[in-house]
C-alpha cells in the first residue's frame, strides 16, 4: 500500500472509531502515561493493534495506546 493511500486509511479508520474529531492532540512520551490519566477526564483508551497498517512503537516501554479524553 503506498504511503498516502495508508495515512488516508489510518485517518478513515480514526475517523470511524473514535466518532468527532477532537478539537487538540498532544503527543506526550512514555514519562508522561501516569501523569495523562490526570489530565484527562473520562479516558478512553484505544490498543493501536486494533488498526490495521499502524506503525507500532518498538521502543520497550512505548504503549500501543492511543487516549482520548
Amino acid at each position: 500500500m503506498k504511503e498516502q493511500q495508508n495515512i488516508s486509511w489510518l485517518a478513515a479508520s480514526l475517523a470511524a472509531k473514535l466518532g468527532e474529531a477532537p478539537d487538540v492532540a498532544v503527543v506526550l512520551g512514555s514519562g508522561w502515561a501516569e501523569r495523562a490519566d490526570g489530565l484527562l477526564d473520562g479516558i478512553e483508551r484505544f490498543d493501536l493493534n486494533d488498526f490495521e497498517n499502524w506503525p507500532l512503537p518498538r521502543v520497550q516501554g512505548h504503549a500501543p495506546e492511543l487516549r482520548l479524553g
